[in-house]
């Protein structure tokens, strides 16, 4: 669990989170919620969603797994599409390209440190340390 003076959010890793969808994979696992101070937010993989706010309850599931597979075909669709446009295209980098998804990296690693040192990390020439896994783990088990 991370918590700062706004938001706390709860992750939970692939062995120990609660099941969703069908109880005798390994792999349907992702359950992520965060509360702040006006509401909360749930996402369950292959199971339900939920937003709470001021203004009221936003909530949903996300359906079986046929579901599941005819969004994940689209979504590898639109993955493919986005590739082959920025074959045609410099300027059009998909969303898995490698500089955005090191950027993407920085972010969620200066977001451990910034939860182990409770103060704000600047990204601009953010170097996480070696030990950043191991001093995470250590404040989890504390």
């Amino acid at each position: 669990m991370e918590k700062n003076e706004d938001v706390t959010i709860l992750k939970t890793p692939l062995y120990v989170s609660p099941r969703t969808g069908d109880p005798h994979t390994i792999w349907q696992h992702v359950r992520i919620a965060a509360f702040a101070e006006n509401g909360r937010v749930l996402y369950e993989e292959f199971g339900k969603w939920e937003i709470v706010g001021p203004d009221g309850v936003e909530r949903g599931d996300f359906g079986d797994i046929d579901t599941w597979r005819r969004n994940n075909q689209l979504a590898q669709a639109g993955f493919h599409q986005a590739m082959l446009a920025w074959l045609e295209n410099d300027s059009r980098p998909p969303g898995t390209h490698l500089e955005r998804s090191l950027h993407e990296w920085a972010v969620v690693s200066a977001l451990y440190q910034s939860a182990l040192e409770h103060c704000p990390v600047e990204l601009d020439g953010f170097d996480p340390p070696h030990d950043l896994v191991e001093r995470y783990r250590a404040a989890q088990d504390r």
